[in-house]
Formats: C-alpha cells, sequence, structure tokens
C-alpha cells in the first residue's frame, strides 16, 4: 500500500468533513450535517466521506506503526487505557441509541444511561479512541489526522443541536438545558 496516497486521501476528506461541519454551523439554515433525511445525496457522501476516514485512520496506524517518538511504557500505559475506555464507551453509547440514531436518521430520543450526564457521548469515546490510537501505535503519520478526527468530533454537535431540537422539541430543549455537552 502506497502509504502517501492513503495519507493524502484521509487528510483531504478529513478536511472536507471540516469544511462540511464549519458550512453547517456557519449557515444552519443550508446545513449539511446532520443530513435531513438517510434518502439524501448528502447522507450517503457524508458516511462514504466518514467511512474512508476511518479506513485511512486504520490503515495508516498499520503501515506507519512505530515511527514515532514513544517509547513504550508511554505506548501502552497511556495509549491502551484510552483506546479500551474509548472502545468501551463509544459501544455502549451506540447499543443505548441504536443504529438508527448513531447515523443520524430520526428514530426516538434518548436519555437513559451515560446520556442523563452528557449529549455527545459516542463522540467522547470517539476521541479517546483516537488517542489511544495515536498513542499505542506510536504513529507520526497517525498525528496529524487524529487531530483533525478529533477536532471534527468536536464541531459535530453543534449543527446536530438545531437538528434535534427540530425533531424532539420542548423535550430535547429541556435536557439540552441540563445536561454538559461533552463532560
Amino acid at each position: 500500500m502506497d502509504l502517501e496516497i492513503i495519507s493524502k486521501t484521509t487528510l483531504f476528506c478529513e478536511m472536507g468533513v471540516l469544511v462540511l461541519l464549519s458550512w453547517s454551523i456557519g449557515f444552519p439554515k443550508k446545513k449539511i450535517w446532520p443530513p435531513k433525511s438517510w434518502k439524501t445525496f448528502n447522507f450517503w457522501i457524508t458516511w462514504l466521506v466518514i467511512i474512508t476516514i476511518f479506513i485511512g485512520l486504520f490503515l495508516i496506524a498499520i503501515e506507519d506503526f512505530n515511527s514515532w517518538i514513544l517509547n513504550n511504557k508511554v505506548r501502552y500505559y497511556l495509549g491502551l487505557p484510552h483506546f479500551i475506555l474509548g472502545t468501551s464507551i463509544t459501544c455502549w453509547a451506540i447499543a443505548l441509541m441504536g443504529a438508527r440514531n448513531t447515523l443520524g436518521i430520526e428514530n426516538k430520543f434518548i436519555i437513559i444511561g451515560p446520556y442523563r450526564c452528557s449529549l455527545n457521548l459516542q463522540y467522547i469515546g470517539d476521541i479517546l479512541i483516537l488517542i489511544g490510537s495515536t498513542l499505542f501505535t506510536n504513529s507520526s503519520m497517525l498525528f496529524v489526522p487524529s487531530i483533525l478526527a478529533c477536532i471534527g468530533f468536536l464541531f459535530m454537535p453543534f449543527p446536530e443541536e438545531d437538528w434535534l431540537k427540530e425533531r424532539y422539541g420542548v423535550e430535547y430543549i429541556e435536557y439540552y438545558n441540563h445536561i454538559t455537552r461533552f463532560i
């Protein structure tokens, strides 16, 4: 595999997502994220790009494994716990929300379990997975794409909040006013 092509493709897709999110935040009436329906072009192209990013991050981690400056103690004692915690949180959040809500397809409003404390549990888990993966794989080429992905996860809630207010009304607004966005 050509690591340079994988890295550039991943970075290009991440920059596209950040532009898409910035557009959606800056122009809420013309937002692209979250897509209005799974039947739209926006839905399919957005998820294709996001999946491309995750595949790219995975391939970079494998192909560039242990190319950076971290010693094994840092890698194992910091990287693995972050990765395991993030994976656990993300899986728990997806199990509670279900696939439809996770994909941004309106289903039902969830405020059970850890969602009683955080609006964006999946994004917290995803960020921890990225931090853990970057530390554990000790990949110099994974560092920048992981930071960009984390920035994307920090931006995603902003356009989603208006979408959720439109979909779930007063119930979501009351929840939103009493819960923190991340932690």
